[in-house]
């Protein structure tokens, strides 16, 4: 059996491209004309950082609930898996005993050992049901209530950044 060797392309040509020219020596493949230095993000930023100066609430207003907007999916995770401490031991064999299901305590936070928490130590401290279904059930209303305020913040930041755009290009062709 003999084995069958692709041919080489040549000197200065890359493999599989249709029509590849050959280049000369010391040039590097790449755009035609595009220099070798990179670009800088530096004026960019300090323009848009300029642009949003004119609107400093709305930009800090957007930012804090951005923040709160990822935060809450957190804090419904762990109340849902604090639910599941309280129903999974009664899903065994043998619990059929739902009477007193509302007593039954989690906490949100696991952890045996609460003095390493410092401040957020009562994170451990258990909770009933009904007070982790009321925070699973804030969390997610918050969370969507959240958004929805954040997106119509967002929309109107985006307007005013707009007509401040329009605006300084008419102040500059007049």
């Amino acid at each position: 059996m003999s084995s069958i060797v692709p041919p080489t392309p040549p000197s200065g040509t890359t493999a599989g491209m249709p029509g590849a020219t050959v280049l000369p020596p010391g040039a590097t493949p790449g755009k035609p004309g595009a220099s070798s230095k990179t670009l800088s993000a530096r004026p960019y930023i300090g323009r848009a950082i300029r642009l949003l100066g004119g609107h400093k609430l709305l930009t800090a207003t957007t930012m804090i609930l951005s923040l709160l907007v990822t935060l809450f999916p957190f804090i419904v995770s762990i109340a849902f898996s604090s639910i599941f401490q309280i129903l999974g031991p009664l899903a065994g064999p043998g619990q059929s005993s739902t009477s007193n299901i509302w007593e039954r305590t989690a906490s949100l936070f696991g952890k045996t050992d609460v003095s390493s928490l410092g401040s957020l130590s009562w994170l451990a401290t258990p909770l009933t049901l009904r007070t982790i279904l009321i925070v699973w059930t804030c969390a997610l209303v918050l969370s969507q209530l959240l958004s929805f305020l954040r997106s119509w913040i967002m929309a109107h930041l985006e307007a005013r950044l707009l007509r401040t755009l329009q605006q300084s290009l008419y102040d500059h062709l007049q």
